[in-house]
């Protein structure tokens, strides 16, 4: 697998590409299930976004633990 796609001088890496898709994915067929169920659509965006935030705020917590020795 290639770390990084490059076209010209931009460079992104796939794994935060891959990941951003997913989200995205994840929001659109959550944003038509509820409909089917009776949920709010609201709810379920709503519930989306948090997850993605604490999803992010996780990630770089786990960061900051793993570099913890290093910085202290």
């Amino acid at each position: 697998m290639h770390p990084f796609l490059t076209f010209g001088r931009l460079s992104l890496p796939v794994y935060g590409l891959l990941a951003v898709f997913a989200a995205v994915f994840c929001v659109i067929l959550l944003a038509y299930t509820p409909l089917r169920r009776g949920i709010p659509r609201e709810d379920i965006i709503y519930g989306a976004f948090y997850g993605i935030i604490g999803a992010i705020i996780g990630a770089k917590g786990l960061y900051l633990l793993t570099l913890f020795p290093e910085i202290f």
